[in-house]
Parts: C-alpha cells; structure tokens; sequence
C-alpha cells in the first residue's frame, strides 16, 4: 500500500522505521474491534529508527540519531495535566493526540507500521546506543506500562507490586523485575490488582537510563 508521509515541519523530526512491536490493540484497531475506523489504518505504536530529516528550530535531535516513539505524538503542553506530565490525559486543545488515526485537524495519520514517520520532537525518545535496537520498540508500550509505575511509586527493597494485563505487560514485567533485583531491590510480589490512574509518561524510561531529558 502506498501512503504519503509529510515532510518534518517546524518543531517536527522525520525517521525511517527500522523495527516495530506488535501490541493487540493494534490488531484490535486494524479489525475495527473498537469503534468505526477510517480505512486504509495503518497501526503502530512502538517503534523506532534513524532520524533522516530534522524540521527547523530542532535542537534536540539530528541526522543519524536513534529515535524512538510510543503511543502520544501531541497534546497542547499548557494544561494542567500536561504541565504535571500526564499528556495522556490533556484537557485543552487539539487533546491528547494518539500515533495513528488523526492528527489536531482531524486528518487520518499512519502509525508505525510503515516505513518512515513525522512526529513533534518533544514527543520522541533518543535510544542509547548501547541498546539493542529492536528490543527497544516493544518497551515503549508495555514496558513504560510497566516500569512508569515502579519508578513513579519508588519501588524498592519489600515493596510489593502488582501487574495488570496479560502478553506484553506481563513479559514485560518480569524483565523489570529482574532489572529491579539487580538495582538491589528483592522480595517482589507479583498479582492482578491496578490503579486507573498509571502513569504513562514514556519520556521518563529512556531519561533514567541516559540520566538526562530526552
């Protein structure tokens, strides 16, 4: 299927996709399982790549860096939810903006699951070096589900945490908790509870690991 895919504007990055995860709500969506679709859909939402163009005023990335993308492309970063770091939850104008189905005006938008993807800056990840690569894609959606939470609650020596979902979220979750025990956190308890109101913001994963803002 051909699509078009808009060039990088102001503020904005362009990459070509290298690898993708596959997440159930993607095929979920793909079969119209969850409300009207406006086909063709090209779903995705994990997913990373080289950066091949940069849109004026990006100081952040470059040509050739390793880039990353989860599930938000946008929200309008001046509300009270975004300012305290929950987009996901924007409560102004355009909202929050998911990686496919429509952009602020409405247009339908491709996820990752093609071959190259425009996306805002501020909303991509740098991927380290140092990390696998195609390993990367799928902890941008049930990994961040899964570590946010840890981290957000300062999980630690005693703690007894709980996982909510099964697949991906589950897998997930015993890489964390083995990446827990190795930071000296032990005795980890693991059962279906949750809380509504996980925090989801992905910028934090990488930021931990790089020990800067990405």
């Amino acid at each position: 299927m051909q699509i078009d895919i808009r060039e990088p504007g102001e503020g904005e990055i362009y990459f070509d996709v290298a690898y993708a995860g596959i997440c159930h709500s993607d095929i979920h969506s793909a079969r119209g399982e969850w409300g009207p679709v406006a086909y063709p859909l090209v779903p995705g939402h994990e997913f990373v790549g080289t950066v091949a163009k940069v849109g004026l005023g990006v100081t952040t990335f470059k040509v050739g860096d390793r880039v990353g993308v989860g599930c938000l492309v946008g929200s309008c970063g001046t509300c009270e939810m975004c300012e305290s770091g929950y987009e996901q939850w924007c409560t102004s104008t355009p909202g929050t903006l998911w990686t496919y189905r429509a952009d602020a005006e409405g247009n339908p938008t491709t996820g990752g699951y093609s071959r190259g993807f425009t996306v805002r800056a501020d909303f991509a990840l740098h991927i380290p070096s140092e990390l696998d690569f195609a390993a990367c894609a799928p902890l941008l959606c049930a990994g961040i589900t899964t570590y946010s939470p840890l981290k957000h609650y300062q999980v630690g020596p005693g703690s007894r945490v709980a996982i909510l979902g099964m697949g991906g979220s589950r897998a997930r979750g015993r890489a964390d908790r083995q990446g827990h025990e190795r930071r000296r956190v032990r005795h980890l308890s693991w059962t279906f509870q949750g809380s509504r109101r996980t925090p989801l913001r992905c910028r934090s994963l990488l930021r931990d690991q790089r020990g800067r803002r990405a």
